[in-house]
């Protein structure tokens, strides 16, 4: 079941992941690489995703959240914005703190931002656990 379903929502995902891995003052690699492999998941559009790094620094999040509207969609973006701040192995205090704030903007409460910031981190783990057993890449 597709969640971010139109232009407008996917765009607004991609320019909040955008703003928010920006937060610390620069954008790593590991960040960009995460939210082009959210980017595709979604089936945002190559020039979609060129203009969101271009332009989302600029913009509020009141304004860019607007189009996300479904719960789904808001619990979604919290996964992915930890997802973010944890893909250059360093989960800050500044970070923690800035998905409190889009949380407010989303109306979503700090207990279920906690929760999933769990549940990710918890995932994260299974991921890079099951890397190292299957000696993929690590």
């Amino acid at each position: 079941m597709e969640v971010i379903k139109n232009i407008d929502e996917k765009t607004a995902y991609i320019e909040t992941l955008v703003k928010f891995a920006g937060v610390d003052g620069k954008i790593h690699s590991k960040e960009k690489e995460y939210i082009r492999n959210v980017a595709i998941a979604h089936g945002v559009p190559e020039d979609t995703l060129k203009r969101s790094f271009a332009d989302a620094e600029k913009k509020q999040y009141d304004k860019i959240v607007a189009p996300l509207r479904k719960r789904r969609q808001k619990l979604l973006l919290i996964s992915d914005l930890v997802g973010v701040g944890y893909a250059d192995g360093e989960y800050t205090d500044i970070e923690k703190q800035e998905i409190q704030v889009i949380g407010k903007h989303l109306d979503i409460e700090a207990k279920k931002i906690e929760e999933i910031e769990e549940i990710t981190f918890e995932s994260l783990k299974l991921r890079y656990k099951t890397m190292q057993v299957m000696e993929m890449y690590v």
